[in-house]
């Protein structure tokens, strides 16, 4: 009996949706607002960094987030940090970007505001929110991806958060095809047994 490779791709997608689902609708998940960028002479490029789907009355406290990019392309020359963390006190939070290793940024932020101030981080912060703007200098001439190489989120409480990184969708469709072509593979050495 034939394999309807359609069929076999569409119940491999399903069953990775299926089991990825309910871990995303759980976590906090950690955006990006480009995954790629072309670099030619004297482009800048501007990537936000941001968090979505924090659960309603959960608060993000802390943050440890290393990004990665191609150093041969571009160079991170600066960094803003939003007001997120840190309410309308200059003082109500601390942070940091490290650019010390090529091809990686590692920003971290950690508020002083607690649970028990009269405006707490669950109020100062939406559900979805830029944490930090970064602005490369193009280096070089192509096109390049950003990513996640580490990211830790705690809330107000300085408990660890579940968290997930969106992968950029390059990332998905290649894990789909894998999948597909794994389960072919399967089904070729099935009718080869069978046949023989």
């Amino acid at each position: 009996m034939p394999i309807n490779c359609i069929r076999l791709a569409a119940c491999i997608a399903a069953g990775v949706a299926t089991l990825t689902v309910p871990a995303i609708a759980a976590a906090t998940s950690l955006t990006l607002s480009q995954y790629t960028a072309t670099a030619s002479p004297a482009t800048v490029f501007v990537l936000d960094v941001g968090v979505a789907d924090v659960v309603a009355g959960s608060a993000v406290g802390a943050y440890d987030i290393t990004l990665h990019y191609d150093a041969s392309l571009w160079s991170a020359r600066s960094v803003d940090f939003n007001s997120f963390l840190s309410g309308s006190d200059p003082m109500g939070s601390i942070a940091t970007a490290d650019f010390s290793v090529l091809g990686k940024v590692q920003l971290q932020e950690v508020s002083f505001v607690t649970p028990l101030d009269p405006q707490p981080l669950d109020v100062l912060q939406p559900q979805s929110f830029t944490f930090a703007t970064i602005r490369f200098a193009a280096v070089g001439q192509g096109t390049s991806g950003f990513g996640f190489s580490q990211a830790a989120l705690y809330d107000a409480w300085g408990d660890p958060m579940a968290v997930t990184a969106v992968p950029e969708p390059s990332s998905m469709v290649l894990a789909a095809l894998g999948l597909a072509g794994l389960g072919l593979r399967q089904a070729r050495q099935r009718r080869a047994r069978t046949s023989g």
